[in-house]
């Protein structure tokens, strides 16, 4: 994790810093040559006058502009050693249109979004540009490095343990957003955890969630979970119907069903979608429910290599 400053806070800012990889940068101080701009917020820090970065204990300046070569020449003349000027797109992230691009197109404090929770962050939790949004991580426990699984892995702190399906620690209407990324296909009932999650956020908040597409996965195999099945989870839940679900996708390694049922087996994909089909749930599930919801955004992520992920924000309204 690197301190850093961010220099310019205009439209270039703007069209870049959603694709900024926070997993690597801590921001510090926000820089900008109009005067008109400094005292006011942004990312919840003051904008400050380039004068005064002397001030500031730093490693990197990142230069978020069009007038590279200008501000460069600018802040060696101030002092700053040229190593540690640095044009913003060394620091963009690998997969600058994925999950963080996404979320932080939708989650914004300016829009009311300012506290919420990520649920099963582990090794790949979003990160929110805007300092002043609270997001909390949820686990069903607090994973080590020692872990099948987690070896040796960046792992973030857990901050509420608890079942991601069922929210118990949280209260109704008290969320402004929840993120849930790979964890809706672990889910034993993925319409009672949506259902769940809806009374969980305020009127007009946001759930994001991210699923692998099985095509593009271990589960390629495996027959799509179809509407009908969702809807017999969620209407009369059956440990047999799930056990089946798990001798599907385990196979010869499939435990007997007197251990499945004393265990929980984090790993099993319970239900598994393609693009088509994962979309096709979301419109049958907000018809179910009198539109209960609205779709924000909806279908494949392409993150520059294979589109093996879709995507999926939805707001709650009245």
């Amino acid at each position: 994790m690197y301190d850093c400053i961010l220099f310019g806070t205009g439209k270039a800012c703007l069209n870049r810093i959603n694709s900024l990889n926070f997993k690597q940068i801590n921001i510090i101080g926000v820089f900008d040559n109009d005067k008109k701009k400094q005292g006011k917020l942004f990312l919840g820090l003051k904008i400050d006058a380039p004068d005064n970065i002397i001030n500031y204990k730093y490693q990197y300046i990142l230069v978020i502009s069009s007038f590279y070569d200008e501000i460069f020449i600018q802040l060696t003349s101030i002092g700053v050693p040229r190593v540690k000027i640095i044009d913003i797109q060394s620091f963009l992230a690998p997969n600058a249109s994925g999950r963080s691009l996404i979320v932080n197109g939708h989650i914004t404090y300016e829009k009311g979004y300012r506290v919420g929770i990520e649920i099963g962050g582990a090794m790949n939790p979003i990160y929110l540009a805007d300092h002043r949004i609270q997001l909390k991580q949820m686990d069903y426990t607090q994973h080590t490095k020692n872990e099948e699984g987690y070896k040796n892995m960046d792992l973030v702190k857990v901050d509420i343990i608890d079942d991601g399906e069922t929210l118990n620690t949280i209260n109704e209407g008290t969320l402004d957003f929840i993120i849930a990324c790979h964890m809706l296909e672990h889910c034993r009932n993925p319409i009672g955890t949506i259902r769940n999650f809806l009374n969980r956020i305020r009127t007009g908040g946001i759930i994001f969630l991210a699923v692998p597409d099985k095509r593009y996965t271990f589960d390629d195999y495996r027959m799509l979970t179809t509407f009908e099945h969702l809807v017999e989870d969620d209407t009369n839940a059956s440990r047999e119907r799930e056990y089946i679900d798990y001798c599907d996708m385990a196979e010869s390694e499939a435990v007997p069903f007197s251990m499945f049922i004393e265990d929980n087996i984090a790993y099993i994909h319970y239900h598994v979608w393609d693009a088509n089909s994962f979309i096709d749930f979301i419109y049958n599930l907000q018809k179910l429910w009198n539109k209960s919801f609205c779709i924000e955004q909806v279908g494949i992520l392409d993150n520059g290599l294979s589109s093996n992920e879709i995507i999926l924000v939805i707001k709650k309204v009245d």
